[in-house]
Formats: structure tokens, sequence, C-alpha cells
């Protein structure tokens, strides 16, 4: 018994064939609308980081549906509304209950407020850290916040904080190395990521190594 499979020019069913994601490098289409690289609608995922839990609009729905999560808030919460009714209530339908546990809850509702206020201010403050992009109209990099990148953006860094997940495209030599042509190397730091102080020695590939062959060509 045989059957037929529709294949691609290669010969590949396509089936079989793997999924890739294309990246448009450097396309300025993903940039930012109020960025000078703009040129398009096309728009990606931002770069944002948001640690925070609660915004302004949200603060008082979320926070209560978490705090009556745990288990003792909803038992305090059920045997003041019990209370109100006035053939089960041992108070004659007065909810004394709810005097302790609205003072709990303005309580932790003040300090889970301040906490998320700071995570915003954290928040601002990593993704408002500058890095240098080239800009492919103006064949130069410029200085743009980590809120800014975007998928494809060619970034370039030396003893810099990384503002994202990013592939080694080329490697420049320091400046008087003695070691004969570019060879792609470079040594990063993974510590914010797993803890270790050890240098991890990384390579660009072949294709693009030799993208810059000085500091001043790689901005």
């Amino acid at each position: 018994m045989s059957s037929l499979l529709s294949t691609d020019s290669q010969g590949v069913p396509l089936g079989q064939r793997k999924q890739y994601k294309i990246v448009e490098i450097n396309d300025a289409g993903n940039a930012p609308s109020g960025s000078r690289r703009a040129q398009s609608p096309t728009r990606r995922i931002s770069n944002e980081v948001k640690t925070s839990q609660y915004t302004w609009w949200s603060f008082v729905v979320v926070f209560l549906y978490l705090t009556f999560q745990k288990t003792a808030n909803l038992y305090f919460l059920l045997v003041g509304i019990f209370q109100i009714i006035p053939s089960v209530s041992p108070t004659d339908g007065v909810p004394l209950q709810f005097t302790p546990l609205a003072i709990i809850i303005v309580i932790d509702a003040i300090f889970a407020g301040y906490e998320d206020y700071k995570r915003h201010m954290a928040d601002d403050l990593t993704i408002s850290a500058k890095t240098r992009v080239f800009n492919r109209q103006l064949r130069e990099f410029e200085e743009v916040e980590w809120r800014e990148l975007k998928v494809g953006d060619i970034v370039v860094a030396n003893h810099e904080i990384l503002a994202a997940d990013i592939m080694i495209l080329a490697v420049v030599p320091a400046e008087g190395s003695r070691s004969g042509g570019n060879m792609g190397l470079c040594y990063v730091e993974t510590k914010n990521l797993d803890g270790e102080t050890n240098h991890k020695l990384r390579e660009a590939p072949q294709p693009t190594r030799n993208m810059f062959t000085n500091e001043h060509e790689a901005g």
C-alpha cells in the first residue's frame, strides 16, 4: 500500500518541513512610532519589563480579589455576613467582625500599594537605560531606551548589561590586539541569569563575524 505526500522543491514532505521564525534584521518598521527609526506601522512585541502587579485603575479590584483568596480573610468576611442576618446573628444584626477585618485590609492595601509603587519605579528605571542601536537611514548608531528595542535591531555593547536576548553577530578586536584577524570570540557574564560569575566564551557566526573591523565602524 502506498501513499502520496506533497513535497516542496527539495523533495521534503510538507508535513515534515521545519518551521523557522523569520526576523527582518534592523527593520525600521519595528521601531516605536515616535522614534526616528519608525518608517512603517509594522510593530512587534515591545522590550518593556513589567514586574508590578497593579495599575492605578485596577488596584482596588485586583487587590480585593487577591485578599479574599486568603482563607482567613474569606472566613472573617463570611462571619461578618452571617452577623448581618438577624435570624442567625449572635450580635443582633450588627456586623462587628467587619471593623477589625476592614482595618487589616486597609493596612495590607497600604503596604501592597507602596511595594507595587517601588516595582513601578524600578521597572521604569530599568527600561529607561540607554543602549546604542544601528539606524539604517542615518547609517550610524544612535542611543535609544531599552523599552524601544525591537526584534531584529542591531545593538552594539562593550562591557555593558545587555538590554535583551541578543545573538552575537560580530566581535570587534580590542585595540592593540595581537591576534591574527577577527576570530569572532568574546566573553559574556550571566550572573544575573544563573548566578554564575565565571565568564563564558561565545563565538559569532562565520557569515557575520567580519561585519565590523574596528571600533569606529561599530559605533
